[in-house]
């Protein structure tokens, strides 16, 4: 398995069940691949249209971000993101933005 995200997630519930795993990781350290390489964004909030399938999975996954840096114990910061709107009036558009990356965190705006 390697030593991505979907890896060591993988590995980790694997060993719930007692079986052995090995981890591989060709870099340096684990999660060096595009795990490590998305400037921090876990499941961006404007990514999916709200409704779909891939839009519960991103609130899903970012709950299950919250519960992981509970157990595990590290600091999960959600700092939140700028958007530029390329016309004036587009910020008229900006509170039903706000609402629906709300919902797509997994929990209130």
């Amino acid at each position: 398995i390697g030593g991505g995200i979907i890896g060591c997630m993988l590995a980790r519930e694997l060993r719930r069940f007692d079986i052995a795993v090995a981890l591989l990781e060709k870099e340096d350290d684990v999660g060096r691949g595009a795990s490590g390489r998305n400037n921090g964004i876990i499941h961006p909030c404007l990514a999916a249209t709200p409704g779909t399938r891939k839009a519960a999975y991103n609130a899903r996954g970012n709950r299950m971000y919250r519960e992981l840096s509970s157990e595990l114990g590290f600091k999960l910061d959600w700092s939140g993101a700028i958007y530029l709107f390329p016309r004036h009036w587009y910020g008229a558009l900006y509170p039903l933005a706000y609402r629906r990356g709300g919902r797509h965190r997994g929990g209130d705006p």
